[in-house]
């Protein structure tokens, strides 16, 4: 339960990161927040637009992601401790969820491309700053460094034995 949902927040705080300086960019480049305005952004900014969609598909819990991992930790804890129901509320809303953000980022992605947007984009070094936390989120759905669960153990550790904040 607490090391699942500390790797959540972690994982969670790495893709929300991503997600933000990418939506930035689409904001900017579109000059627009609508979601039916920014269309076709597979085409427009490919190296953006496929990290964004690699992070909602992070952050959305699909494999082999950390938060998938982080999710059915959760769940399993959810299904041990407050049995089906609680287990089963869980993972109905994380599927309903997940499907959201699949059928917005879709069109996102895959519409056409609006005449008022130039196609492509060059890489950047600000490439550099969505791309390591992407990384980072596949890694540690890959696997998980010794000094990180130990780093986990140590704060659920500290939680569950009401430490001094």
């Amino acid at each position: 339960g607490y090391t699942g949902a500390i790797l959540h927040m972690i994982n969670h705080a790495l893709g929300k990161s991503v997600l933000f300086l990418s939506a930035g960019t689409l904001v900017q480049t579109y000059n627009s927040k609508l979601i039916t305005r920014i269309q076709g952004i597979g085409q427009t900014l490919p190296i953006t637009a496929t990290v964004f969609m690699t992070s909602l598909l992070a952050i959305g819990g699909a494999p082999p992601f950390g938060l998938f991992i982080s999710e059915l930790n959760v769940a399993s804890q959810g299904f041990q401790t407050g049995g089906f129901g609680l287990g089963f509320v869980f993972l109905l809303v994380i599927a309903v969820v997940f499907a959201g953000l699949i059928y917005f980022a879709g069109k996102m992605f895959f519409s056409d491309l609006p005449s008022r947007i130039p196609r492509g984009e060059r890489f950047s070094v600000s490439h550099l700053l969505i791309l390591l936390p992407v990384c980072l989120l596949v890694f540690q759905g890959i696997y998980m460094p010794k000094t990180v669960q130990q780093l986990i153990y140590k704060i659920v550790s500290f939680m569950t034995a009401g430490g001094v904040y």
